[in-house]
């Protein structure tokens, strides 16, 4: 065989007595070139991921900002927040017996303390046997609740929102220039929201108030101050509405409470139906002024709560106090028994607040419309 033209390769026999010429290569040179060219394949898959995760990072698809526009709007406007509510077979709420709702703002003693412990507006569904709304949030002070309910409206600085679903930094406070400090991790009739004609989503990104359009649209100049639409303005006003926010520092300044609840009263308009519950945590001579005050403002639209909790709500829910909370009562302090912790009421104190709001908004004749319906 002519071996002249062919690659050769020395190799000893398997006796170690000669060398054969071989064309074939070794199994070292084929590794070798196996090995470089998983290594390349490797190095440009690399590269082909890195360039991938880069393009995810800086931008991010209209469907994707949709998807997350609904995932947000199902978290804070579900019935999760909804007591006594009736749903049809596609999840939609609707009022019992077709009733007025009862809306109620607050802060944590209107929520319950934890998903074993009822909250006072769940136990005032049952006696009132109608939807009511939770409108409260946890961290809010009397200015985050107004801006919810538009006495006190939120407003944007003048900014532009895109033409698409993109979330869009907004300087946000109330309309005397109060910054707010909005909680939306739960929905307090606050979202989904209108900013000049375009519904979207108020939400906190990185610490900074953003707004999300809900539907691509026209590029929106929003050249002044601008007040926000909440939910509530557009859907609660003609509700049974209840204010109360059991421990707040604008008690402090009777005065400055009442400023605001009157505000919040003529957001109302023509609906008259409304009560002012008084605070019930406190330094006592600060509540006694704060209760008197609201009271002398308010007449029979205010519920003297700490009264009612101190003097009879054992009786009514029929509990026994105990000798420490008796001690407590009778030197003007709303025994522990009531309270969960500092700032929400106990399974206690929600049956108690839950009958009190019921049989005030009762006498005020605020339940009429139920006897109309069972005539």
């Amino acid at each position: 065989m002519n071996y002249s033209k062919k690659r050769r390769r020395l190799f000893k026999n398997k006796d170690g007595k000669g060398y054969l010429y071989s064309t074939k290569k070794s199994r070292l040179d084929i590794f070798e070139k196996k090995l470089s060219v998983l290594i390349i394949i490797i190095f440009v898959c690399i590269i082909i991921y890195v360039a991938i995760i880069a393009a995810v990072k800086n931008v991010t698809s209209e469907d994707d900002l949709e998807d997350r526009y609904i995932s947000i709007t199902t978290a804070e406007t579900g019935t999760k927040d909804v007591y006594g509510a009736q749903k049809d077979a596609s999840g939609n709420v609707t009022n019992i017996n077709d009733v007025v709702p009862i809306s109620c703002y607050g802060d944590s003693f209107t929520n319950a303390a934890d998903d074993a412990t009822v909250s006072y507006p769940g136990v005032l569904s049952v006696y009132a046997q109608r939807t009511v709304y939770n409108l409260a949030v946890n961290s809010d002070t009397i200015f985050e609740m107004a801006a919810r309910e538009g006495g006190v409206s939120a407003v944007v600085s003048p900014f532009i929102i895109p033409v698409s679903k993109t979330p869009t930094e907004v300087v946000l406070t109330n309309e005397d220039g109060k910054t707010l400090n909005l909680d939306f991790s739960k929905n307090g009739g606050f979202n989904p929201c209108t900013i000049q004609g375009v519904e979207g989503l108020l939400s906190i990104i990185d610490g900074k108030y953003s707004f999300t359009r809900a539907d691509s649209g026209d590029e929106t100049l929003v050249l002044t101050p601008t007040e926000v639409e909440t939910r509530a303005m557009s859907l609660r006003n003609n509700d049974i509405c209840v204010f109360f926010l059991g421990d707040d520092d604008i008690y402090n300044t009777p005065e400055d409470a009442i400023e605001i609840y009157n505000r919040m009263i003529e957001q109302l308009g023509d609906n008259s139906s409304y009560l002012i519950v008084g605070p019930v945590k406190g330094e006592v001579a600060e509540l006694d002024a704060a209760n008197a005050a609201l009271s002398e403002a308010f007449g029979d639209k205010f519920l003297d709560l700490r009264t009612y909790l101190i003097t009879q709500a054992d009786e009514d829910i029929n509990i026994t106090l105990s000798e420490d909370d008796s001690i407590l009562a009778d030197n003007g302090i709303v025994p522990y028994i009531y309270f969960a912790d500092n700032d929400s009421f106990s399974a206690q104190g929600a049956d108690a607040v839950g009958k009190a709001v019921y049989d005030k908004l009762n006498s005020l004749d605020y339940f009429a419309d139920a006897q109309s319906e069972a005539e």
